[in-house]
């Protein structure tokens, strides 16, 4: 009677909310003890595909994604995944959330092809269903544009580069930092693929409007003047 007691939504509720609480006040180690509890406590109930024990433990696996517990974050956030995709569908808010950051944690735990194949699923989704200028779908953009070129996959992160330039400089226009810094890796790229006048172009273009919207002691701006003049000297 104690445990159905303790499974009451009432009391699951408030153990979250202590263990909230304990996060606010910096006692780490005690709010995520309380989390385990009450995942526990869901798992006992059989209703580990609730939403509520959903939420409980992603909230465990970001907390041990952001310690570097990377492959077990991933183990729970395939469990998450596969409740929210069998609670909301695979193209649901919710779940494209979870496959994200289970992608996140996959690439940290060292495996970034499946990192990649993660994240272009929800690339793909989220431009079909959102469009490609939604926040959401330009953080799925970004995730694979990272993987891609910590993996040196160059040719397959230069189209996604110049896509998520474009976009930055439709929906924020040409004098914004994300804007510029997403020209200035575009030309990176390219000039790391050997095109190299493709490259100075771009970031010559990046180098006029740096100034104006980057104060002058940031090291954006010295990265940038740094970088034009070595393309110069290699294209002269």
């Amino acid at each position: 009677m104690m445990h159905e007691q303790k499974r009451h939504p009432n009391t699951l509720a408030s153990i979250k909310e202590l263990a909230q609480l304990l996060t606010k006040i910096g006692q780490q180690s005690e709010a995520e003890s309380l989390h385990w509890n009450a995942l526990k406590l869901h798992k006992a109930g059989d209703t580990l595909e609730t939403a509520n024990s959903m939420v409980n433990m992603s909230e465990i696996a970001m907390k041990l994604l952001q310690d570097g517990d990377f492959a077990t974050s991933a183990t729970m956030y395939r469990k998450v995944l596969a409740g929210r995709e069998r609670m909301f569908g695979p193209e649901h808010d919710e779940t494209l959330r979870t496959l994200n950051n289970l992608a996140c944690a996959i690439q940290e735990n060292g495996d970034p092809n499946e990192a990649q194949r993660l994240f272009s699923k929800s690339l793909e989704i989220r431009e079909r269903i959102l469009g490609p200028s939604h926040e959401d779908t330009i953080l799925s953009r970004s995730n694979l544009i990272d993987v891609l070129m910590k993996s040196k996959e160059f040719a397959a992160a230069e189209p996604l580069l110049r896509k998520a330039a474009a976009i930055f400089l439709e929906i924020r226009g040409p004098a914004n930092r994300d804007t510029l810094i997403a020209f200035f890796n575009h030309g990176m790229c390219l000039g790391t693929l050997g095109r190299q006048d493709e490259a100075l172009s771009i970031v010559q273009r990046v180098e006029r409007e740096v100034d104006r919207v980057f104060q002058s002691d940031d090291p954006f701006v010295q990265k940038v003047k740094t970088i034009s003049a070595q393309l110069r000297d290699a294209s002269s």
